[in-house]
């Protein structure tokens, strides 16, 4: 079983502890865990419990035009290189996008954010990005 080139598009979500959710088991013997070249489009992911809207692992993976609403810790997380999320609607989560210690290389852009105290997190010590855009009483700002 091959688990890079995958995608998801289209779809509906709801009620779960990881909305979408793109790694490799560790058990299946296939690879370290990764999901690499896939690609996360047009998506409606809602009231994530637990966990994140949608969570990837692996590198050179595309996330865009989602609609992520109400997830408990981040809408989306990322684990790995080389990876775009661009021009997703999220609304309602403790954290807009969360990237994971070495990570390196993600482009992290023209993504709104509502009702989410922090947009992007990534890790400690990186430079803070003001590519991202939060929505402030109905206009969209640079965040700082």
């Amino acid at each position: 079983v091959d688990t890079d080139n995958v995608s998801i598009l289209g779809n509906t979500v709801g009620k779960n502890q990881c909305g979408i959710c793109l790694s490799s088991p560790l058990s299946s013997g296939i690879d370290d865990g990764q999901v690499n070249d896939s690609q996360v489009i047009g998506n409606t992911v809602f009231d994530t419990d637990v966990f994140d809207g949608i969570a990837l692992t692996g590198n050179n993976n595309e996330v865009r035009l989602n609609t992520i609403t109400n997830s408990d810790r981040a809408a989306i997380f990322l684990q790995g290189d080389n990876n775009s999320v661009r021009t997703n609607n999220i609304n309602e989560a403790l954290i807009g996008v969360l990237e994971a210690t070495g990570s390196e290389g993600n482009v992290i852009v023209e993504n709104h954010f509502v009702n989410t105290p922090t947009p992007v997190q990534g890790p400690a010590g990186k430079a803070e990005r003001t590519a991202v855009r939060r929505v402030e009483g109905g206009s969209i700002v640079p965040f700082r």
